[in-house]
């Protein structure tokens, strides 16, 4: 009975070990004593290690002598030879390390003394600080060095340069961006793992007792986790009852874990620590058990154990010093860890959080299976080699995923493999959350070479030259124009002018007289705030602010009638409010400004109106000067220093316009093509960000990363290649026409490795300015799915164009919504006047993406749902009002059972409550919702020419609550609006019908 604790058993406080009292105080007996006897058998072993056979159990010197011959004979144990080497390795390097030290104390102008006392010291860690080290294995070192030797450029760039010059050193590696910081290379052929942290005093001591908390002060989270890699281990060996028969079991538990295939922490398994800390755990619970007993009772105590339920070796401490510990009622990430294993040191934390539950079934499985051959070596039915017998992991499943990983020499192999692994584990998460757990992955840890494979070939047929190169990867074809792709250009052309893409001379005149006009203004308004706030003469007169412009018009691709998008930039005395309340006021007194209404709230916030009747964005960013010079040079990220990341965002607004045009061959032929592409995108109801399809950015990022793969090609070419490229894309992986870079700025930028969001994320496409962000996170599953429709359908038609088939127009004919569903939702947005709709369509329009979702989520995907991004206007009511529409469908390809209903209550009364939300809501700012037909479509929203079908007989919707009547509904109260029914394709019932066919939110 292991498990429990008799009440007869008296523990003494100095008796026990870890957190709770022992569960068995007895030794090996008889019949323990002649299964040690029965390892002599196996086969025969050499002796090594006198010295630590004689030091044993004092109840079974012939118990731990055997075990250990069997330990030997394993070969856990390296020769007399090949422990000096090691040890040499550690002297060298610590000599290394001091030299380098001393180096950088002199360079950077210390005095003599200094420069004498200058020190940094190495520390075993890992396996070697535990002496349970078996030939072969790493040597795992820490480097303490002082406060002023950083890691960043002293570690990592200083150090690094000088072992690269030594002849000892070979496979260098630096992977400062790890959970925990490390440098690896081969030392005289021993592979070495350096860690460092640098600690709060200037002159290391030889002697330092890093196990004192006191190391942890003033460093940071990297720092910490380095320190604890020597002060675990350090508490394990002091938190065990006897050291020795806990090394000898941890030996015995990490050959077994090997053999198994369940070492490994980098793919879901567990590490060296894990495995200690679990044997330790055992050790506290058996302290007067032999290294054999030991073995059985892990295998018995962790068959049994309930996990997530945590294994601690001593109580969680909580210090002033303000790091966090794990702590599942604080910290949410904490609760979900599947086999929480603390560690004992502060700031303790869980050594196994990369486990999933894949590989937490797998290791339960395994820990079943040493059980099972446990007992039976104890009833004298197995050996203890049953134990160790290697995993069949190929004859255990039937199906498997292979990767494949491969490089153009071995050092790319070697770095390129190191990534790719630590990645499998995400692979493993994503099988599991994609099929809902249904499908479970066991990840084998051992990697294999197929030696007659060529594993470095390029196609000689792809030539392509760094100086040719734009973007991430190389490009697609250097391929120019041909005869036909002349006329095609010339056609493409002659189409774009006729559209009316490009405004007459006059009207650019006057779109370039506002932001003139503008840049004025504001200039005024800070002289006004710098002198009404008390500062000097000079101050006020060198006072400034600058207007640029963004979006298309910095692009180069704005057409008639669109929106001027400018950014201020003042300085660091003018803030947001000021921009909101000061400016907004002037700007309210002047008679060319109209419909001005500031969105202080948004993602990014801005002010919006027209002047002199051109519609205009303005932006604001204070930066960190105290006076904005004209020639501001906003591409250099320095004016990002000390920003929030609101006016980072709108910084970017400008910058990214400027990296795009950097980035592209070809701006001319990038601009007619993107020209061309937005205006596709509005003809087919594609474009509008804040619905959920894609903006004026993303649509420019789409086009620029073709322009990146096809330098050489003319516009009509970049036009096909451009659908031909999206129709096969495979999202979600990401759109990015440079690598995404990291500065020290502090700022979040995307990253679905480290950021769970951005795992989310449908369509990514990446803004190519630091910080780097999704600039289509608005995009649902609905949405890119209409999209693909689209890019298909374009696709569809550039290769008839090709053909000669067909001719530009083709391309661009609208998008019959209308006739592509049969079910409806109506949106109807009703206010008091002109200004409050201006202010209540804006909010409730941003709000229609979270309807979406929400439809997504309560229909398990099986309904999508279509916006369609074009407000109407019923000329015959006399309120003011818009309406918008939103096509609903099945999901294609799911199969619908007749019945089937879509019950969207309580979804609609979510929306009712987002909507409800806003603040500055006025009394009759309404909006009504209800679900319609495609015969019931009212007529001014169809084109001209449409022609209605013929009404088949009247039907009424097949499905009323109870209690409710068809005509009771139209006014009932919204909770109770929709309840909708799924009919088969080609019946004569109606696919969608409602409980009510109309509601009210207020």
């Amino acid at each position: 009975m292991e498990c429990s604790v008799d009440g007869r058993v008296v523990s003494q406080i100095s008796n026990q070990h870890g957190m709770t009292k022992p569960i068995s105080n007895a030794g090996p007996n008889r019949a323990d004593l002649q299964r040690d006897d029965e390892l002599k058998k196996v086969r025969s072993f050499f002796f090594i290690c006198v010295l630590r056979l004689s030091v044993c159990s004092s109840n079974a010197p012939s118990n731990m002598t055997f075990f250990m011959k069997f330990l030997v004979k394993a070969g856990l144990y390296g020769s007399k030879e090949e422990e000096m080497r090691r040890e040499e390795v550690t002297k060298q390097l610590n000599q290394i390390i001091k030299n380098w030290v001393k180096q950088l104390t002199y360079q950077r102008g210390y005095n003599n003394r200094m420069v004498e006392q200058a020190n940094a010291t190495i520390f075993t860690i890992g396996s070697q600080q535990l002496g349970v080290h078996g030939p072969g294995a790493d040597i795992d070192a820490l480097c303490v060095g002082p406060s002023y030797v950083n890691r960043e450029e002293d570690f990592f760039i200083i150090l690094h340069d000088i072992l690269a010059e030594r002849e000892e050193v070979s496979e260098l590696q630096p992977i400062p961006n790890a959970h925990v910081p490390v440098m690896k290379f081969k030392f005289n052929g021993i592979s070495v793992d350096l860690l460092y942290a640098s600690i709060s005093v200037l002159v290391v001591p030889e002697d330092l007792d890093i196990s004192n908390v006191s190391v942890l002060y003033n460093v940071d989270e990297p720092t910490v986790r380095s320190l604890n890699g020597y002060r675990v281990a350090d508490q394990i060996l002091g938190l065990v009852p006897h050291v020795e028969n806990f090394r000898i079991t941890l030996r015995c538990i990490k050959l077994w874990a090997k053999t198994r295939g369940v070492y490994s922490n980098v793919i879901g398994f567990l590490g060296g620590i894990s495995w200690a800390l679990l044997v330790a755990r055992v050790c506290q619970l058996y302290p007067n058990a032999s290294p054999s007993m030991l073995v059985t009772r892990f295998f018995r105590v962790y068959s049994q154990w309930c996990w997530p339920n945590p294994v601690m070796l001593c109580s969680i401490v909580d210090d002033k010093l303000g790091f966090t510990v794990w702590d599942p009622y604080k910290n949410c990430n904490d609760r979900t860890h599947l086999m929480p294993i603390i560690t004992p040191v502060y700031p303790s934390m869980n050594s196994s959080y990369n486990v999933s539950k894949s590989t937490l079934r797998v290791m339960n499985e395994q820990f079943q299976f040493g059980n099972r051959i446990c007992e039976k070596i104890d009833l004298n039915k197995a050996n203890w080699s049953a134990l160790f017998e290697p995993y069949q992991f190929f004859e255990s499943y039937k199906n498997f995923l292979k990767v494949d990983i491969v490089a153009k020499d071995a050092d790319d192999l070697r770095i390129w493999k190191g990534w790719v692994e630590s990645r499998l584990r995400l692979m493993t998460l994503k099988i599991e959350q994609n099929t809902s757990g249904m499908l479970q992955c066991h990840p084998y840890p051992t990697e294999y070479i197929d030696s007659f494979r060529m594993e470095c070939t390029v196609d000689g047929s792809v030539v392509s030259q760094i100086s040719n190169q734009h973007g991430v990867a190389k490009l697609i074809s250097n391929a120019g124009l041909n005869r036909a792709d002349l006329q095609r250009d010339v056609e493409l052309k002659k189409f774009l002018a006729k559209a009316g893409l490009y405004g007459s001379k006059e009207e650019e005149m006057r779109r370039e007289e506002v932001p003139r006009q503008l840049n004025q203004i504001v200039k005024n308004w800070v002289k006004q705030l710098t002198y009404q706030r008390g500062y000097n003469n000079e101050m006020v007169e060198q006072a400034n602010a600058i207007i640029f412009t963004i979006g298309s018009q910095r692009l180069g691709v704005n057409g008639p009638g669109a929106d001027i998008d400018t950014l201020c930039v003042g300085p660091s005395y003018v803030n947001r409010e000021d921009f909101f309340i000061i400016l907004h006021d002037i700007m309210a007194e002047r008679e060319e400004v109209s419909e001005l209404q500031p969105i202080r709230n948004a993602h990014v916030p801005v002010m919006k109106f027209k002047f002199n009747g051109i519609s205009v964005d303005l932006l604001y960013a204070s930066i960190s000067v105290l006076v904005v010079p004209e020639d501001l040079d906003i591409s250099n990220v320095s004016v990002l220093y000390n920003v929030d990341e609101c006016t980072a965002r709108s910084l970017n607004a400008c910058r990214v316009a400027d990296q795009i045009l950097g980035l592209v061959p070809n701006v001319k032929n990038f601009r007619i093509t993107l020209r061309c592409i937005k205006l596709w995108a509005k003809t087919r109801g594609v474009y509008s960000n804040v619905i959920g399809f894609l903006g004026g950015i993303s649509w420019a990022l789409l086009v620029a990363r073709v322009c990146q793969l096809f330098p050489n090609a003319s516009p009509s070419m970049l036009v096909t290649h451009f659908f031909r490229v999206y129709s096969q894309w495979c999202w979600p992986n990401p759109v990015m026409l440079c690598s995404i870079v990291y500065d020290k700025q502090g700022f979040t930028v995307w990253d679905p490795y480290m950021n769970y969001n951005d795992r989310t994320h449908q369509m990514p496409i990446i803004t190519p300015a630091y910080p780097s962000v999704n600039s289509s996170y608005n995009v649902s599953k609905s949405t890119l799915q209409v999209m693909n429709e689209q890019f298909q359908f374009g696709n569809k038609f550039c290769e008839e164009i090709d053909l000669n088939k067909a001719n530009w127009s083709a391309l661009f004919q609208p998008y019959q919504f209308f006739e592509s569903y049969k079910n409806f939702l109506k949106v109807d947005i009703v206010a008091t006047d002109a200004d409050d709709l201006r202010i209540w369509k804006g909010w409730v329009e941003s709000r229609l993406r979270i309807m979406i979702l929400k439809i997504e989520r309560d229909t398990y995907g099986m309904l999508q749902c279509h916006p369609y991004p074009t407000e109407y206007i019923d000329s015959s009511r006399r309120s003011p009002h818009c309406l918008f529409f939103l096509g609903l469908r099945r999901k294609q390809g799911v199969k619908v059972e007749e019945g089937q209903q879509f019950d969207l209550r309580a979804t609609m009364k979510e929306f009712k409550d987002c909507v409800n939300m806003y603040m500055s809501w006025r009394p009759r700012m309404e909006i009504y919702s209800s679900h319609i037909l495609r015969k019931q479509i009212p007529s001014f929203v169809l084109p001209k020419d449409y022609r209605q079908p013929r009404p088949s007989q009247p039907s009424t919707p097949q499905i009323f609550e109870k209690g409710f009547s068809e005509k009771g509904c139209s006014g009932g109260p919204f909770e109770r609006r929709l309840k909708i029914k799924m009919a088969f394709e080609g019946s004569s019932s109606s696919e969608l019908s409602s409980a009510c066919s109309e509601s009210k939110v207020k």
